[in-house]
């Protein structure tokens, strides 16, 4: 029994030393527990992270100091269920996802609002405990607002962008970095008529007929990406695939984007087509205003020197005819040589009315039935004293039967009487000039050949502008403005005709032909206006008020009159005018209009108004000489409408056609 005891007690020193060890083992393992829980108790409190630990039936069993300020939770809601946090945090279906993750053990995440709006990601994770046993979950809470604010951003940025590039109406190409096209917007399919299936993916340089495969665009591309830079303002004009020949202008610059290895490159393109075809008709254009300047400038050089010709032998001539001892024939001579100069100038002002009626388009024909043959046999006979005082020899070749136009008679007799003057100007002294017409199919052909000056082969297409001088030198022995043949092909082209002009160079001469096309009915006679002998039929005399502000024109008019036997008198206002006329109660009034005070319309209307003013022969002489004056004159109550210089003989005709039969006493 002793031993039995011993034994028992050895056994129990044993088992007493066994228990010490295990004492000792589990002061250590609470000591470690302790340290282990004072870790996760500092790593729960410092944590900045909401999180939540729950068992498995959903209740609350540890929660992070984080969760205590941002979920309101306090140490009375440990054992409470997970749904108390609902008044901060909405989730409404928070317990169906807890119970999936503890029985899938797979995590699971969500994007939820707090009460203020602010995001946070919820994720849900399965609690494992160390034999690998799902014991609850834990909900950890991220703050993701600032994240979702710039994401809202950059997709807002994104989304501005896309709405740029789709509505912007220049084609927009996106490049990645092999060149090839990642996408483009709806402007680039629109203008060059291809379809995104046929663009993404590919080569930039293959598409369409390769219009971009150019070794300068490819090195301008090739090196966005390496080194960073962007080019503006290349341009491309080439006959492009479905759309035709186009300039194009590129502008390209490289897209930085954030988290990805690779850049994009983005290419601009510009139809500058239509703008470079303006560029080209601006400069055209303002080189045509250059040169009309230019030709203006040369012009008005002209026109003042053909003005200055005539008046220097005009005022030789009246010195001639001052001179106490002068003859009666110089001063014959004198006389005529002052008609001849103002009938020059006459022809200039005439030649620069017409070029202002072409210009706005105002020549107006009055057809009728006429002989051609007559017209340039006219023409030839007025010519004649030019060509006899030049010993000019012309050669003129008439059909036998008369040549019929449907034509206006006097712009007939204008077009030939030019072209003869013009034959005569640039033909030298003893020279020829050949005028043959003969009708020929539907056409009248007549043709003028000269030996003069000719036309150099640089000068011909230029011959009929207006203007247009083929001597310009400051040694040139004709005058002129440059007007006659271009108001002779205009006037031609009215008729439906053609003027052509051609010669063998410089010095060799010239020919000038035009075509007029026939009257229909070559078998009927010409009817021809035959104008009174003014010599077969005297003027009676009458009473006669000249009206003119200029005394000079007023003055000499009158001492014409009195010496064909007319009582006359002068005023020189319009106010001055009726006066006298209420007075004198003339039988005829020569009116200007341009008067100072009451203007010449004026005083026609006031003096139509009076009973004694009703049967005034009312003449109309001005400077004005358009459509429209002359209407305005009619519609004042004027007769007649002559414009200055007025030929004498034209108011002869007047007085004796139109003005009444003289009363007694006047």
């Amino acid at each position: 029994t002793i031993e039995e005891v011993e034994r028992t007690n050895e056994d129990l020193q044993s088992v007493n030393e066994e228990m010490t060890t295990v004492n000792e083992q589990l002061q250590i393992r609470n000591s470690e527990t302790s340290k282990l829980n004072d870790d996760l108790a500092n790593l729960i409190n410092s944590s900045h992270v909401p999180t939540i630990v729950m068992d498995e039936e959903l209740r609350i069993r540890r929660f992070t100091s984080a969760a205590e300020h941002w979920l309101g939770l306090h140490s009375g809601d440990v054992g409470r269920r997970i749904g108390i946090i609902q008044h901060t945090v909405s989730i409404p279906d928070l317990d169906a996802l807890l119970v999936q993750v503890i029985e899938t053990a797979k995590v699971e995440s969500r994007d939820v609002r707090d009460k203020d709006g602010r995001w946070h990601s919820l994720h849900l994770h399965p609690y494992r405990t160390a034999d690998n046993r799902i014991a609850g979950a834990i909900a950890v809470f991220a703050d993701i607002d600032e994240a979702k604010q710039a994401q809202a951003a950059v997709r807002d940025a994104l989304e501005y962008a896309q709405a740029i590039i789709e509505t912007a109406r220049e084609p927009l190409v996106i490049l990645d970095g092999d060149l090839r096209v990642r996408s483009a917007n709806p402007a680039f399919y629109r203008v060059f008529k291809v379809a995104a299936g046929e663009t993404e993916g590919q080569l930039i340089y293959d598409l369409g007929n390769r219009q971009w495969d150019i070794p300068e665009l490819r090195r301008l591309l090739e090196v966005i990406l390496p080194q960073n830079t962007s080019f503006d303002g290349f341009e491309v004009s080439h006959p492009f695939e479905a759309i035709g020949v186009k300039v194009m202008v590129l502008n390209a610059r490289r897209i930085i984007r954030a988290n990805q290895r690779s850049n994009l490159i983005l290419l601009a393109i510009e139809d500058r087509t239509v703008s470079a075809q303006l560029e080209i008709q601006l400069r055209e254009h303002v080189a045509h205003l250059s040169n009309v300047d230019r030709e203006r400038t040369v012009f008005l050089a002209l026109l003042a020197h053909e003005l200055r010709n005539p008046l220097a032998p005009i005022l030789n001539a009246l010195q001639i005819m001052q001179v106490p001892d002068s003859t009666p024939e110089a001063a014959l001579s004198a006389s005529q040589m002052m008609e001849r100069q103002v009938h020059q100038m006459v022809r200039l002002v005439d030649d620069l009315i017409d070029v202002s009626r072409i210009s706005r388009g105002r020549i107006e024909l009055h057809r009728e039935r006429i002989d051609l043959c007559g017209a340039v046999n006219d023409a030839v006979a007025t010519a004649g004293v030019l060509t006899a005082a030049k010993g000019i020899e012309v050669a003129l070749t008439l059909p036998l039967l008369p040549v019929y136009l449907d034509a206006d008679p006097t712009r007939i007799a204008q077009i030939v009487g030019n072209l003869l003057s013009n034959a005569c100007k640039f033909t030298d002294r003893g020279g020829r000039i050949t005028v043959t017409l003969k009708p020929e199919g539907a056409q009248a052909v007549l043709r003028m050949r000269d030996t003069g000056i000719g036309i150099a082969a640089d000068q011909l297409p230029r011959i009929f502008d207006m203007f247009m001088q083929v001597d310009t030198s400051l040694e040139r022995t004709v005058g002129g403005l440059g007007i006659g043949l271009a108001l002779v092909k205009h006037l031609v082209d009215l008729h439906g005709g053609t003027l052509t002009a051609a010669s063998e160079g410089e010095g060799m001469g010239s020919t000038l032909t035009v075509e007029l096309p026939l009257a229909a009915n070559q078998s009927a006679r010409a009817q021809r206006t035959v104008l009174p002998d003014d010599s077969a039929h005297k003027s009676v005399p009458r009473r006669i008020l000249v009206v003119d502000d200029n005394k000079d024109s007023a003055e000499s008019l009158t001492l014409l009159l009195e010496h064909k036997g007319h009582e006359v008198e002068t005023a020189f206002n319009g106010l001055q005018a009726l006066t006298m006329a209420a007075k004198l109660k003339p039988s005829v009034i020569f009116l200007d209009i341009g008067l100072p005070g009451l203007n010449g319309f004026e005083v026609a209307k006031r003096i139509r108004n009076e009973a004694w003013g009703r049967s005034i022969l009312l003449v109309a002489i001005t400077g004005w000489g358009t459509i429209e004056d002359r209407e305005q004159s009619r519609l004042a109550g004027f007769n007649a409408h002559l414009v200055k210089p007025v030929n004498f003989s034209e108011l002869t005709a007047i007085l004796r056609e139109l003005a009444p039969a003289p009363t007694p006493g006047q």
